[in-house]
């Protein structure tokens, strides 16, 4: 299934904003261990993280610059947890999320 649908459930998107919303550095984490996850268990979903984003984003769940952050540190997965970590995972990741992360930037213009 699809990553993004499955967030954006209302008893799960309430969960992840309360829990989230005000807390960077668990925003922060959620991104790692979300990338985690399709690294490990839904490698379909490397191909398509900016709907991910898009919906942590739009749901106020994570801040932008945390989403710009962790776009930018291919290497995050490897500093939280080193045995799950492949680099072509984190390019394949980043690469699914560039559109989003253009449009993001655009709307700041």
């Amino acid at each position: 299934k699809p990553l993004a649908p499955q967030l954006d459930k209302k008893e799960k998107r309430d969960v992840f904003k309360a829990f989230f919303k005000d807390e960077a550095d668990a925003q922060a984490a959620l991104l790692v261990v979300l990338e985690m996850y399709c690294g490990k268990d839904n490698e379909k979903a490397l191909q398509e993280f900016g709907p991910v984003l898009r919906v942590l984003w739009e749901r106020d769940i994570v801040a932008e610059e945390k989403i710009y952050a962790w776009h930018e540190n291919e290497f995050a997965l490897r500093e939280f947890c080193p045995k799950h970590f492949s680099q072509s995972n984190a390019e394949a990741i980043r690469e699914s999320s560039k559109e989003f992360i253009q449009w993001l930037q655009a709307g700041e213009d």
